[in-house]
């Protein structure tokens, strides 16, 4: 019994560092598709989340970029591939956004940027 109870924790602390070292996801959650009208203080509310959202996962991204470098990566640095690893998740998710909620791609992009800066200050 305790035995299978060991392997048993064995394999959950094995089971949790896999997770922990895996690659963030740059997906914005399950959001279901509408238009949102920014007249309207609700629907900026739910965009300003969904901007808080994406910079959130592309900083996640971005700093597990800077660690885990392509084998094709030799001269480039940790904060090039944070930067660049963040960027690529940014534009992936503003795509999202814009599709998602009918708002276009260049205030999604300025938003998003806006919101990075402030968030890092």
């Amino acid at each position: 019994m305790v035995r299978r109870l060991l392997s048993g924790l064995g394999l959950a602390s094995v089971l949790g560092l896999a997770a922990c070292s895996r690659q963030p996801a740059c997906v914005m959650p399950d959001d279901p598709p509408r238009t949102l009208d920014l007249t309207r203080e609700s629907d900026r509310r739910h965009l300003a989340a969904d901007f808080e959202t994406a910079n959130r996962l592309a900083e996640a991204y971005g700093q597990w970029a800077s660690q885990h470098p392509p084998s094709d990566a030799r001269f480039v640095t940790a904060e090039g591939l944070e930067r660049d690893g963040r960027a690529y998740c940014q534009a992936l998710l503003a795509e999202r956004i814009s599709a998602m909620h009918g708002v276009a791609m260049p205030r999604v992009e300025r938003a998003l940027a806006d919101q990075a800066r402030l968030s890092r200050r």
